[in-house]
């Protein structure tokens, strides 16, 4: 059963609010605040690097890789972080190879990790 939205709309709601409509009960400068800081920007960088960076939806290294090799990526072929930071995306860092040559680069490396972890 809906209910109508809280927000005063008229919409029917699943919940108390449509979607984003709770922001409709504060003043306008606190939503102009809150659409200044929801821009992405804070959250750039942050975190513990264990993720790639995205650029309109895209990852970033992808999108410098295309610019270096002057076409798009084909499907199959991955971008190799030579010094294996994923936030490094200087196109002198990054290396456009098939998933094949890829597995072999980390290989070895991969096998000691699991070697430490399972035992074999």
């Amino acid at each position: 059963m809906n209910n109508p939205c809280e927000c005063g709309c008229g919409l029917e709601a699943k919940n108390r609010f449509v979607n984003g409509h709770n922001t409709r009960l504060m003043p306008s400068e606190e939503q102009a605040r809150r659409g200044r800081m929801n821009d992405g920007s804070a959250l750039l960088d942050s975190g513990e690097g264990k993720t790639y960076r995205k650029v309109a939806q895209r990852h970033e290294h992808r999108t410098v890789a295309e610019a270096k090799i002057g076409r798009p990526l084909l499907p199959g072929e991955i971008v190799h972080h030579k010094d294996h930071d994923k936030r490094n995306n200087h196109p002198d860092n990054l290396e456009v190879l098939t998933q094949a040559d890829h597995l072999r680069t980390h290989h070895a490396q991969m096998m000691a990790a699991r070697k430490e972890k399972r035992g074999y």
